[in-house]
């Protein structure tokens, strides 16, 4: 294993106690958890403080650069977390007009220190008027992800921003996880019918239609709207991102599947789903106890 601080392997020269790799599909930055013992204080001489970068390295694993955003100081151990993202807290007022979804992204993501990189979006839009009022960059870039059907992905100062469509039409990974009751949690919900968005002012409003039975969900946006083919594109968008969540599990897992990350394509059997297709929304690796915690939602439910 490889431990990487401010860009120096120092894993063999410190001991750590906990070490949780926390990798997610969009929603949430990717962590880094580590405490080191310090009952050896020579490993303070690497100082660790916020602003820090660390990477960790395993067998197919690898991190990334992440930026470390809490260090802790304890009797016994050093508390290290390093994010994909750093924190975005200053809101911001910008205003765009005449502006494509890809450039707007490229834009923001730049403003936070990134590149931004496209999957799965072939057809780019554009925008009569964008403005960004009281919003942080992340914020504000990860909402107009989820209007345009992405998700938003940070990877060693890369913002991936991918479709759905490109996710669910990837080619599957050989990996089947079978779970019993005690090692699986499942949810099933029923899906929504319809999803209505209008916008801040209630002038422009847009429907899209799944399906003749089921509640509807309803979104007023806080912004105005350019069109109804605006409106209706959003709820689409809006409605597929909550129904997707609709068959969704948690497997505990006693082996350590550093070949799985984030967007993975799996087959499960566990609870009501038997040998079903479905996509890691988030895994967990932890490599001191080397296990797997992987949540997932299921295709085609």
């Amino acid at each position: 294993m490889e431990i990487i601080y401010n860009g120096t392997d120092i894993s063999e020269n410190v001991n750590e106690t906990k070490l949780e790799i926390d990798f997610s599909l969009g929603d949430r930055a990717d962590t880094i958890l580590l405490y080191l013992d310090r009952e050896d204080g020579s490993i303070d001489q690497w100082g660790y403080a916020p602003g820090d970068t660390l990477q960790i390295k395993e067998e197919s694993l690898d991190t990334g650069k992440m930026t470390v955003s809490e260090v802790k100081f304890l009797d016994s151990d050093i508390w290290i977390t390093a994010t994909s993202i750093p924190d975005m807290i200053e809101k911001k007022y910008t205003e765009w007009s005449s502006v494509s979804f890809k450039t707007l992204a490229s834009e923001l993501a730049k403003k936070m220190g990134f590149k931004a990189e496209f999957y799965g979006i072939d057809k780019d839009v554009t925008y009569t008027k964008v403005v960004q009022d009281g919003k942080d960059d992340l914020r504000f870039l990860s909402e107009r992800c989820a209007y345009e059907g992405c998700v938003l992905m940070a990877f060693d100062g890369t913002m991936r921003i991918v479709s759905e469509e490109y996710i669910e039409a990837a080619d599957p990974t050989t990996y089947r996880l079978e779970a019993d009751e005690t090692t699986c949690k499942t949810v099933v919900v029923p899906e929504l019918a319809a999803c209505t968005v209008t916008d801040v002012k209630g002038k422009t409003k847009g429907t899209y239609t799944n399906c003749d039975e089921g509640q509807n969900l309803g979104i007023v946006l806080d912004f105005e709207l350019s069109s109804i083919e605006e409106a209706r594109r959003f709820a689409k968008n809006l409605l597929y991102r909550r129904n997707k969540m609709c068959s969704t599990g948690i497997i505990w897992s006693t082996d350590l599947f550093l070949g799985l990350t984030a967007g993975n394509k799996i087959t499960v059997d566990c609870g009501p789903f038997e040998d079903k297709m479905a996509v890691i929304t988030r895994i967990r690796h932890d490599l001191i106890a080397e296990t797997t915690k992987i949540w997932f939602r299921v295709l085609g439910e």
